[in-house]
Protein backbone atom coordinates (compact mmCIF):
# COMPACT_ATOMS: atom_id res chain seq x y z
CA UNK A 1 0.00 0.00 0.00
CA UNK A 2 2.99 2.60 0.92
CA UNK A 3 4.41 1.85 -2.82
CA UNK A 4 0.98 2.70 -4.63
CA UNK A 5 0.94 6.00 -2.37
CA UNK A 6 4.42 6.89 -3.36
CA UNK A 7 3.47 6.05 -7.06
CA UNK A 8 0.46 8.04 -6.89
CA UNK A 9 2.02 11.08 -5.17
CA UNK A 10 5.43 11.37 -7.76
CA UNK A 11 2.83 10.81 -10.67
CA UNK A 12 0.62 14.16 -9.63
CA UNK A 13 4.27 15.96 -9.04
CA UNK A 14 5.07 14.78 -12.59
CA UNK A 15 1.77 15.81 -14.11
CA UNK A 16 1.45 19.22 -12.36
CA UNK A 17 5.17 19.94 -14.07
CA UNK A 18 3.70 18.94 -17.17
CA UNK A 19 2.18 21.32 -19.37
CA UNK A 20 1.49 19.11 -21.91
CA UNK A 21 -1.02 16.62 -19.80
CA UNK A 22 -3.90 15.55 -20.53
CA UNK A 23 -5.63 16.07 -16.95
CA UNK A 24 -6.56 19.53 -15.99
CA UNK A 25 -5.81 21.09 -12.62
CA UNK A 26 -9.63 20.58 -11.14
CA UNK A 27 -9.46 17.46 -12.39
CA UNK A 28 -6.13 16.72 -10.41
CA UNK A 29 -7.49 18.06 -7.43
CA UNK A 30 -10.02 15.86 -7.41
CA UNK A 31 -8.42 12.86 -8.06
CA UNK A 32 -5.63 13.83 -5.30
CA UNK A 33 -8.43 14.11 -2.91
CA UNK A 34 -10.51 10.83 -3.66
CA UNK A 35 -6.51 8.68 -3.53
CA UNK A 36 -5.64 10.59 -0.24
CA UNK A 37 -8.81 9.61 1.50
CA UNK A 38 -8.91 6.14 -0.04
CA UNK A 39 -5.28 5.02 1.55
CA UNK A 40 -6.07 7.13 5.13
CA UNK A 41 -9.54 5.31 5.10
CA UNK A 42 -6.98 2.02 4.33
CA UNK A 43 -4.87 2.80 7.18
CA UNK A 44 -7.25 3.41 9.52
CA UNK A 45 -9.00 0.22 8.51
CA UNK A 46 -5.67 -1.70 9.39
CA UNK A 47 -5.01 0.46 12.48
CA UNK A 48 -8.58 -0.74 13.44
CA UNK A 49 -8.09 -4.23 12.47
CA UNK A 50 -8.94 -6.27 15.90
CA UNK A 51 -11.96 -4.51 15.58
CA UNK A 52 -13.39 -4.74 12.42
CA UNK A 53 -13.59 -7.58 10.83
CA UNK A 54 -14.15 -8.14 6.59
CA UNK A 55 -15.74 -11.65 6.06
CA UNK A 56 -14.93 -12.64 2.57
CA UNK A 57 -18.20 -14.86 2.69
CA UNK A 58 -20.41 -11.83 3.15
CA UNK A 59 -18.45 -10.03 0.39
CA UNK A 60 -18.73 -12.77 -2.04
CA UNK A 61 -22.44 -13.06 -1.68
CA UNK A 62 -23.02 -9.40 -1.60
CA UNK A 63 -26.01 -8.38 -4.43
CA UNK A 64 -24.06 -4.95 -4.42
CA UNK A 65 -20.98 -5.11 -7.14
CA UNK A 66 -19.13 -2.40 -4.89
CA UNK A 67 -16.43 -3.64 -1.93
CA UNK A 68 -18.72 -1.93 0.52
CA UNK A 69 -22.47 -2.40 0.43
CA UNK A 70 -23.91 1.32 1.16
CA UNK A 71 -21.73 2.86 -1.45
CA UNK A 72 -22.19 3.33 -5.34
CA UNK A 73 -20.12 4.30 -7.49
CA UNK A 74 -20.59 7.58 -9.61
CA UNK A 75 -18.23 9.03 -12.37
CA UNK A 76 -17.84 8.24 -16.16
CA UNK A 77 -16.84 4.41 -16.27
CA UNK A 78 -16.91 4.06 -12.41
CA UNK A 79 -20.55 1.56 -12.75
CA UNK A 80 -20.93 -1.18 -15.03
CA UNK A 81 -18.61 0.01 -17.41
CA UNK A 82 -18.53 -1.15 -21.02
CA UNK A 83 -14.98 -2.21 -22.60
CA UNK A 84 -14.26 1.12 -23.74
CA UNK A 85 -10.98 2.56 -24.27
CA UNK A 86 -9.54 5.97 -24.55
CA UNK A 87 -10.62 7.05 -28.27
CA UNK A 88 -13.61 6.05 -27.12
CA UNK A 89 -13.89 7.94 -24.04
CA UNK A 90 -12.52 11.48 -25.56
CA UNK A 91 -15.20 10.64 -28.41
CA UNK A 92 -17.37 10.68 -26.00
CA UNK A 93 -16.41 14.15 -23.83
CA UNK A 94 -16.87 15.62 -27.45
CA UNK A 95 -20.34 14.13 -29.10
CA UNK A 96 -22.42 12.81 -25.34
CA UNK A 97 -22.59 15.60 -23.61
CA UNK A 98 -26.17 15.84 -23.11
CA UNK A 99 -26.11 11.71 -22.70
CA UNK A 100 -23.51 11.94 -19.92
CA UNK A 101 -26.09 15.02 -18.26
CA UNK A 102 -29.07 12.17 -18.64
CA UNK A 103 -26.86 10.26 -16.45
CA UNK A 104 -26.30 11.79 -14.01
CA UNK A 105 -29.30 13.22 -13.24
CA UNK A 106 -30.50 9.66 -13.22
CA UNK A 107 -28.19 9.01 -10.12
CA UNK A 108 -28.51 12.03 -8.38
CA UNK A 109 -32.23 11.92 -8.69
CA UNK A 110 -32.21 8.36 -7.43
CA UNK A 111 -30.45 9.04 -4.50
CA UNK A 112 -32.63 12.23 -3.87
CA UNK A 113 -35.59 10.11 -3.76
CA UNK A 114 -33.82 7.50 -1.72
CA UNK A 115 -33.07 9.60 0.95
CA UNK A 116 -36.55 11.72 1.00
CA UNK A 117 -38.58 8.45 0.87
CA UNK A 118 -36.36 6.28 2.86
CA UNK A 119 -35.96 3.51 0.28
CA UNK A 120 -32.13 2.92 1.79
CA UNK A 121 -32.10 -0.63 2.26
CA UNK A 122 -30.06 -3.07 0.28
CA UNK A 123 -32.40 -4.20 -2.91
CA UNK A 124 -33.55 -0.19 -3.27
CA UNK A 125 -29.82 0.89 -3.46
CA UNK A 126 -29.18 -1.99 -6.03
CA UNK A 127 -32.09 -0.75 -8.18
CA UNK A 128 -30.06 2.45 -8.76
CA UNK A 129 -27.52 0.77 -10.76
CA UNK A 130 -30.03 -1.93 -12.10
CA UNK A 131 -28.75 -4.74 -15.03
CA UNK A 132 -28.49 -2.84 -18.53
CA UNK A 133 -28.55 -5.44 -21.56
CA UNK A 134 -27.44 -2.58 -23.89
CA UNK A 135 -23.87 -2.66 -21.65
CA UNK A 136 -23.69 -6.26 -21.43
CA UNK A 137 -24.07 -7.02 -24.76
CA UNK A 138 -21.46 -4.30 -25.93
CA UNK A 139 -18.63 -6.78 -24.65
CA UNK A 140 -18.93 -8.88 -27.85
CA UNK A 141 -17.83 -6.14 -29.96
CA UNK A 142 -14.65 -6.17 -28.37
CA UNK A 143 -14.40 -9.66 -27.39
CA UNK A 144 -14.71 -10.51 -31.05
CA UNK A 145 -12.19 -8.32 -31.78
CA UNK A 146 -9.62 -9.79 -28.93
CA UNK A 147 -6.71 -11.98 -29.27
CA UNK A 148 -6.13 -14.82 -26.02
CA UNK A 149 -3.28 -15.59 -24.85
CA UNK A 150 -1.69 -18.13 -27.21
CA UNK A 151 -4.16 -17.67 -29.14
CA UNK A 152 -3.64 -17.00 -33.32
CA UNK A 153 -6.50 -16.08 -35.25
CA UNK A 154 -6.01 -15.07 -39.37
CA UNK A 155 -4.10 -12.35 -39.62
CA UNK A 156 -6.59 -10.15 -41.09
CA UNK A 157 -9.56 -11.35 -38.59
CA UNK A 158 -9.85 -8.11 -36.69
CA UNK A 159 -9.38 -5.62 -39.85
CA UNK A 160 -12.00 -7.76 -41.77
CA UNK A 161 -14.22 -7.38 -38.49
CA UNK A 162 -13.97 -3.90 -38.52
CA UNK A 163 -14.31 -2.80 -42.10
CA UNK A 164 -17.11 -5.42 -42.43
CA UNK A 165 -19.28 -4.51 -39.27
CA UNK A 166 -18.92 0.02 -40.22
CA UNK A 167 -19.53 -0.75 -43.89
CA UNK A 168 -22.77 -2.39 -42.65
CA UNK A 169 -23.81 0.38 -40.63
CA UNK A 170 -22.86 3.22 -42.87
CA UNK A 171 -24.65 1.36 -45.75
CA UNK A 172 -27.56 1.61 -43.29
CA UNK A 173 -27.67 4.89 -41.78
CA UNK A 174 -27.58 7.47 -39.63
CA UNK A 175 -30.21 5.66 -37.24
CA UNK A 176 -27.86 2.59 -36.72
CA UNK A 177 -24.30 4.63 -37.06
CA UNK A 178 -24.42 7.16 -34.76
CA UNK A 179 -25.66 5.55 -31.18
CA UNK A 180 -22.70 3.09 -31.84
CA UNK A 181 -19.94 6.10 -32.47
CA UNK A 182 -21.75 7.23 -28.68
CA UNK A 183 -21.29 3.93 -27.36
CA UNK A 184 -25.37 3.40 -26.90
CA UNK A 185 -26.61 0.11 -27.85
CA UNK A 186 -29.79 -0.40 -28.89
CA UNK A 187 -31.97 -3.56 -30.11
CA UNK A 188 -33.07 -2.73 -33.27
CA UNK A 189 -29.86 -0.91 -34.65
CA UNK A 190 -27.40 -4.17 -33.45
CA UNK A 191 -30.10 -6.77 -34.82
CA UNK A 192 -29.93 -5.25 -38.47
CA UNK A 193 -25.99 -5.04 -38.35
CA UNK A 194 -25.52 -8.26 -37.79
CA UNK A 195 -28.04 -9.25 -40.01
CA UNK A 196 -26.08 -7.42 -42.64
CA UNK A 197 -23.01 -8.80 -41.70
CA UNK A 198 -24.24 -12.06 -42.05
CA UNK A 199 -25.44 -11.52 -45.17
CA UNK A 200 -22.23 -9.85 -46.84
CA UNK A 201 -19.44 -11.77 -45.20
CA UNK A 202 -20.54 -14.64 -43.99
CA UNK A 203 -17.18 -16.74 -44.12
CA UNK A 204 -16.19 -14.35 -40.95
CA UNK A 205 -19.04 -16.39 -38.58
CA UNK A 206 -16.75 -19.47 -38.32
CA UNK A 207 -13.29 -17.31 -37.04
CA UNK A 208 -15.77 -15.45 -35.11
CA UNK A 209 -17.33 -18.52 -33.73
CA UNK A 210 -13.68 -20.36 -33.66
CA UNK A 211 -11.96 -16.74 -31.72
CA UNK A 212 -14.67 -16.19 -29.30
CA UNK A 213 -15.93 -19.68 -28.46
CA UNK A 214 -19.56 -21.21 -28.63
CA UNK A 215 -20.07 -20.97 -24.95
CA UNK A 216 -19.55 -16.84 -24.78
CA UNK A 217 -21.41 -16.57 -27.17
CA UNK A 218 -24.36 -18.22 -26.11
CA UNK A 219 -23.96 -16.17 -22.69
CA UNK A 220 -24.66 -13.47 -25.23
CA UNK A 221 -27.73 -14.00 -26.58
CA UNK A 222 -29.38 -13.85 -23.59
CA UNK A 223 -28.49 -10.32 -23.32
CA UNK A 224 -29.15 -9.67 -27.00
CA UNK A 225 -32.30 -11.11 -25.75
CA UNK A 226 -32.97 -9.10 -22.97
CA UNK A 227 -31.88 -5.93 -25.01
CA UNK A 228 -34.96 -6.93 -27.34
CA UNK A 229 -37.34 -7.32 -24.13
CA UNK A 230 -36.16 -4.31 -22.12
CA UNK A 231 -37.17 -2.64 -25.14
CA UNK A 232 -40.66 -3.95 -25.55
CA UNK A 233 -40.93 -3.11 -21.66
CA UNK A 234 -39.30 0.83 -22.37
CA UNK A 235 -42.11 1.66 -25.05
CA UNK A 236 -44.99 -0.87 -23.66
CA UNK A 237 -44.25 1.41 -20.34
CA UNK A 238 -44.26 4.79 -21.93
CA UNK A 239 -48.08 6.05 -21.77
CA UNK A 240 -48.02 4.84 -18.02
CA UNK A 241 -45.16 6.94 -17.21
CA UNK A 242 -47.03 9.50 -15.76
CA UNK A 243 -49.41 7.24 -13.59
CA UNK A 244 -46.04 6.44 -11.65
CA UNK A 245 -45.65 9.33 -10.42
CA UNK A 246 -49.45 9.56 -8.41
CA UNK A 247 -48.51 5.89 -6.61
CA UNK A 248 -49.37 6.99 -3.04
CA UNK A 249 -46.59 4.55 -1.59
CA UNK A 250 -43.55 6.04 -1.61
CA UNK A 251 -42.50 2.24 -1.84
CA UNK A 252 -43.45 1.45 -5.07
CA UNK A 253 -43.13 4.71 -6.52
CA UNK A 254 -39.86 4.35 -6.05
CA UNK A 255 -39.21 0.77 -6.67
CA UNK A 256 -41.60 1.72 -10.14
CA UNK A 257 -39.43 4.80 -10.88
CA UNK A 258 -36.30 2.63 -10.91
CA UNK A 259 -37.96 -0.18 -13.10
CA UNK A 260 -39.05 2.40 -15.93
CA UNK A 261 -35.44 3.79 -16.11
CA UNK A 262 -33.70 0.48 -16.18
CA UNK A 263 -36.43 -0.56 -18.99
CA UNK A 264 -34.97 3.22 -20.56
CA UNK A 265 -31.40 3.02 -20.12
CA UNK A 266 -30.95 -0.73 -19.96
CA UNK A 267 -32.23 -0.49 -23.82
CA UNK A 268 -30.69 2.51 -24.75
CA UNK A 269 -33.66 4.58 -25.62
CA UNK A 270 -31.68 7.51 -24.08
CA UNK A 271 -30.29 8.60 -26.91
Amino acid sequence: MRRLEEFFTNWRDEAEDNLDCFITHETMFDLQLTIDGFFGFMREMFHTEGEIGIKPRRLNSDPLENFFGGLRGAGGQSSNPTAVRLPYLIQQQITSRPLKRAARRRLTDGVVEAVEWNQLDREALKSLNAYSPSLSSAWMFQKAMSVPVGGRPPPQLINSILGTNFATMENLGDPVLRPFLQDVVQWTPLARTLLGMMVSAPQLLPSILLSVGALPIADWLRHFIALGAYDLLFRAAQPFEGAVEGIADDSERFKWKRRLEAWKYGSGNDY
